[in-house]
């Protein structure tokens, strides 16, 4: 059998946020969702007595932004471990409270779409475009601002309701949006959570598409490099106390690569649940929050042919 090795060229400093970058194989634009995403990624295999393990952030934007923000309902939901989708199509879209009676295409799909689109300043039409891709095409179906641009909204506009509702449910949410707007229009700058600072003088420029854009940015970047920030941090305790800890024990443990908000591990099969509580405890200790981290894990012979870690 051939066994072949394929090392991307990694590039650290090519994002404003402070993910990775690659070049040669895009191992990080590989897709976990479609058919043929999965059948690429189980190419990537663990030696015979070996498996696979990732172990990723849930859902760590909406935490950052929640923090961010410190909006009560956002808050509580992830302190008490609410389905935080689950959440905004109650409180929005008026389905039944519990995840398990919402219908997927009705509810949850629309609520998903906005959930992740509203922090990175997704507008109407782009949420109307994200649900219709997800196979819900009644939504806004027709509403001249939803299909044109430039174009007026229809009053019943299912995406411009929807934010309509989102901000009166969230409304520290909006504040925090707003703020950094009107810091950025006023600084040319934007400021994260450990103090990052990035230059956005497109915030003055007098083409409304620049100027709108940068100002999206202002409260999407410091989402953004937040949670890289956060799994930054991660790794370098790994590094620093994890990995040594593995060795002290004769655990074989190989670190392989950062992912987004996942981090990926071969790791001798003997060794699995050890490592991954020892990976999980330090992952979701790294900051002390109102937002709890929490973080999960997958495991298999390769990285398309995962299951996920229960009861730990």
């Amino acid at each position: 059998m051939l066994i072949k090795y394929l090392h991307p060229s990694i590039r650290l400093t090519r994002t404003l946020t402070g993910r990775l970058a690659t070049t040669g194989w895009p191992v990080l634009g590989v897709p976990k969702h479609s058919e043929e995403g999965r059948r690429i990624r189980t190419l990537v295999r663990a030696s015979e007595g070996f498996s696979i393990l990732s172990v990723d952030y849930s859902q760590i934007e909406l935490r950052v932004a929640a923090e961010l923000c410190g909006d009560p309902g956002l808050v509580s939901a992830f302190v008490n471990g609410v389905d935080i989708h689950a959440l905004a199509a109650h409180r929005v879209l008026g389905a039944p409270e519990k995840k398990e009676d919402q219908d997927e295409s009705l509810h949850r799909l629309p609520a998903k779409a906005a959930n992740f689109g509203y922090w990175m300043g997704l507008m109407s039409k782009g949420l109307t475009e994200a649900v219709h891709k997800a196979g819900r095409l009644d939504w806004s179906a027709n509403c001249p601002g939803c299909k044109f641009f430039n174009a007026a909204h229809d009053p019943d506009c299912d995406s411009e309701n929807f934010f309509e509702e989102y901000n009166r449910q969230f409304p520290e949410a909006r504040r925090f949006q707003l703020e950094r707007r009107n810091h950025a229009e006023r600084t040319g700058t934007a400021y994260g959570l450990w103090g990052e600072l990035w230059s956005l003088p497109g915030a003055w420029s007098p083409h409304e598409d620049i100027r709108e854009g940068c100002l999206r940015q202002s409260h999407a970047l410091p989402i953004q490099s937040g949670a890289q920030r956060l799994i930054k941090g991660a790794m370098s305790r790994i590094s620093r106390t994890d990995l040594p800890w593995a060795r002290k024990r004769g655990m074989s443990v190989s670190p392989i690569l950062q992912i987004h908000d996942e981090l990926l591990f071969c790791v001798e099969n003997g060794a699995v649940t050890d490592w991954y509580k020892r990976v999980k405890k330090t992952m979701e200790s790294v900051v002390e929050w109102k937002v709890p981290v929490v973080a999960e894990g997958k495991c298999g012979p390769s990285w398309g042919e995962q299951k996920k870690i229960e009861g730990i």
